[in-house]
């Protein structure tokens, strides 16, 4: 995926990320994962089951990370996958990254402080 589409697709939340604030914010619980694609987030689940520490290396390599602290913003949520913007401070939009997840990792994460 080009810049430009990365770009086009994040546009209409910087947009409105004035307006929200920071309303929606929660903070991911330890454990959470996420990955830049829903084939990709399937793949970790599977090798988690599995056990198969290699291909979970290689994932961790740079198609998935550990989410533990911090903040996201929950977009959609689609058949147990959650589509979600993590930010690298809270409520800064200009940092946001999608990510993929399952929604029962989010389950346990806790709303960010000052958020309504």
């Amino acid at each position: 995926m080009n810049i430009a589409k990365i770009a086009l697709a994040l546009a209409p939340c910087l947009l409105a990320a004035p307006a929200f604030g920071q309303v929606g914010m929660a903070t991911a619980s330890a454990g959470t994962v996420g990955c830049v694609s829903k084939e990709t987030m399937w793949a970790y689940a599977d090798a988690t089951e599995a056990n198969d520490r290699e291909a979970l290396r290689e994932l961790d390599r740079g198609s998935c990370r550990m989410l533990g602290g911090a903040s996201y913003s929950l977009v959609e949520v689609h058949n147990g996958t959650a589509k979600i913007l993590v930010f690298k401070a809270p409520g800064a939009w200009e940092s946001a990254q999608v990510l993929f997840t399952l929604e029962e990792m989010l389950q346990a994460a806790e709303p960010a402080a000052g958020s309504s």
